[in-house]
């Protein structure tokens, strides 16, 4: 028994249904029916009678809601008394960011989210997003904010910041740079620095070009790198195309076959989330690019 158990046992007395109940908690109908069979065995009694597809509260069941409101409610008041106790003190949020990501996302959240909220301190991690998602399993991150594909997004509690599309990029010398747009064939014989094998970014882009496969010289996540290796006219690369804004020895071209990426904030799913952790979620899902 757990205290989102039973939140979810009053979220199904109060709408009477269970599906409504899950798309009230944000969470899938599933766990709620999961939640409630557990409660049901570690109790030894039936809380719910389910007949001709409704669903009402036994005599032992109606008996638990009372009880249950009681608990919760005096469970709410400690609570509030104990965040009240720290009320000078800062909450610590844990973000994990992808290098590429960071080189212009970075300077949207930092320093104006602790400049709005000085009683939340932010702890950043550059990771991959594959690697971030890991930390959010095993509790090492809050956030994370990264490339979402349709495997991650069913797996975790998941909102689109932005949606922003891949470019070529490469030294204005490279024959490409006066191209209006970059097909496929176009980069059959050109060598590209890409993200390290494994990394959402480097899936995005290979799932892409898998009839045509890319010519890779060099898998690094070091901005550093692969910025040298453009700027030296060693190699061309994919990514988003807010980044190197302000270098005039690299040039962007579209790709002819838009390549879209959706960037989101992750964090784990059923878990509480503090205030703090809603402040945060608020302030980056209102961000634009």
């Amino acid at each position: 028994m757990n205290i989102n158990h039973l939140r979810y046992f009053m979220e199904v007395c109060k709408c009477k249904n269970i599906t409504k109940a899950s798309e009230s908690m944000h969470v899938s109908q599933p766990t709620i029916t999961t939640a409630i069979k557990e409660l049901e065995n570690e109790l030894g009694f039936q809380i719910f009678d389910r007949t001709n597809n409704r669903i009402g509260l036994t005599p032992n069941g109606s008996h638990l809601s009372l009880l249950t409101q009681r608990m919760l409610d005096s469970f709410d008041n400690f609570y509030s008394e104990a965040i009240d106790l720290g009320k000078n003190q800062k909450t610590v949020l844990r973000l994990g960011m992808p290098a590429i990501l960071s080189t212009f996302f970075y300077e949207r959240i930092v320093p104006n989210f602790e400049d709005a909220h000085p009683h939340i301190r932010l702890r950043i991690f550059e990771v991959p997003t594959l690697t971030g998602l890991e930390m959010i399993d095993n509790a090492s991150l809050d956030f994370l904010i990264g490339i979402v594909d349709e495997e991650s997004a069913l797996a975790y509690n998941f909102r689109v910041v932005f949606d922003t599309d891949l470019m070529l990029f490469m030294h204005p010398d490279n024959v490409l740079a006066k191209e209006k747009s970059i097909s496929k064939e176009m980069l059959l014989d050109q060598p590209f620095v890409m993200p390290s094998k494994g990394s959402m970014h480097y899936k995005l882009i290979m799932s892409k070009y898998k009839d045509a496969p890319l010519h890779v010289v060099l898998y690094s996540t070091q901005m550093q790198t692969i910025r040298y290796m453009i700027r030296e006219n060693l190699a061309v690369t994919i990514l988003y195309k807010q980044v190197f804004k302000s270098d005039d020895q690299i040039c962007k071209v579209p790709l002819k076959e838009p390549l879209l990426a959706k960037i989101g904030l992750f964090r784990k799913k059923n878990i509480y989330v503090t205030t703090a952790m809603k402040t945060f979620a608020s302030f980056v899902l209102e961000l634009q690019e």
